[in-house]
């Protein structure tokens, strides 16, 4: 009995010095340049470049307190919150079995995605290539670039591959944001409906936090500032859900007339605008007909948008935009009710009365 204690505590101990050796050594089977994966300190990474065989190339860097693409376009901070955890958590599993070598290091040349990583001076501290999903669906098959030993990596807790997790299409990299203001920022906001321009507005503050309201309206009351900054609050953070790669409907839209247009211009002069246009009814739309049975043409739930200086074409939700397209009245109340103007338009029928969904 106590031999066979000796025998299985040496057993341990060379198992634990064979799996030190092989993983956690620069020598020995496998150099410490071919485990060269993750990251674990993230916040020295100053850029980070990717590539694929179909000639997908994303390249971002540090700006600030954010991340900007290589034309200086913004990135999505969750993507890189993403991208810096996989960098962070991904982990070696094993190597690669001398059985299934060759055909790994076949798949890994034939699809992939090639990797760099730099620090904030510049300096590469990672060059690899991430294949195929491993066998067992839980990792990818990587390979450092000029090493000839393929591993198989992971995160450990996570329940898929880490392929997933970079994406190669650069619309999906891109910030969504619409508007980013202080309200102690907005020197004037135009709000314009050009099919129902009697609800169109203008808002201008003075520097001394003054209002100005323009309108068409012959209302009496006065303008309610309480409200009025209430309304200049809701452009803090706003964003679209999507960008569409869709140049034929973006040139289309560009030849129509759109039902809103937004255009916000700061203390410095600076204007950001938002074409709004009805979007068709879809299979995918909730709702297609009044509770009268009346066929509604366009979603009730999101628009197009045309965003970024004329440059990309999104989608906006009327949860988030909804409270926006409203009219004058508006502002009169002691406290605002928030009748949507673009819902109001599509809902008027053929005789121009109100079609009330509710009743």
């Amino acid at each position: 009995m106590k031999k066979n204690l000796i025998y299985l505590a040496v057993v341990i101990v060379l198992a634990i010095l064979a799996w030190f050796f092989i993983f956690n050594q620069g020598t020995g089977s496998f150099g410490g340049d071919d485990k060269a994966f993750g990251v674990k300190d993230t916040a020295s990474i100053g850029k980070i470049f990717l590539a694929d065989l179909s000639g997908n190339k994303i390249e971002v860097e540090r700006s600030g307190d954010g991340w900007v693409m290589d034309n200086g376009t913004p990135v999505r901070q969750e993507v890189m919150n993403t991208i810096l955890l996989t960098f962070n958590q991904m982990e070696i599993k094993a190597p690669v079995a001398k059985s299934m070598f060759n055909k790994v290091i076949r798949d890994i040349a034939g699809n992939h995605i090639k990797v760099e990583v730099y620090t904030r001076g510049g300096k590469q501290i990672r060059s690899y290539f991430i294949g195929p999903i491993a066998a067992n669906g839980r990792g990818n098959y990587m390979l450092v670039e000029g090493s000839k030993t393929p591993f198989e990596l992971q995160i450990p807790g996570f329940d898929g591959f880490i392929s997933s997790r970079f994406d190669m299409q650069v619309i999906n990299w891109k910030d969504r944001t619409v508007f980013k203001y202080r309200p102690d920022n907005i020197a004037k906001l135009e709000v314009n409906y050009p099919r129902v321009p009697d609800s169109s507005f203008v808002i201008e503050r003075s520097a001394d936090g003054q209002y100005t309201f323009i309108n068409r309206s012959t209302d009496v009351r006065q303008f309610n500032p309480e409200i009025g900054n209430y309304y200049l609050n809701q452009f803090k953070r706003l964003n679209c859900e999507l960008y569409l790669d869709d140049k034929y409907k973006m040139d289309s839209l560009a030849s129509q007339q759109p039902v809103c247009v937004m255009t916000v211009t700061d203390l410095d002069g600076n204007s950001r605008s938002a074409e709004v246009f009805y979007r068709p009814v879809s299979y995918r739309t909730k709702m297609q007909f009044t509770y009268e049975g009346k066929e509604i043409n366009f979603d009730m739930d999101k628009y197009y948008a045309i965003i970024n200086d004329g440059k990309d074409l999104s989608i906006i939700q009327n949860f988030v935009f909804g409270k926006l397209f409203i009219g004058p009245s508006y502002f009169y109340r002691q406290r605002g009710e928030t009748p949507n103007v673009l819902i109001q338009d599509l809902m008027q029928d053929s005789e121009g009365e109100t079609v009330d969904l509710m009743e």
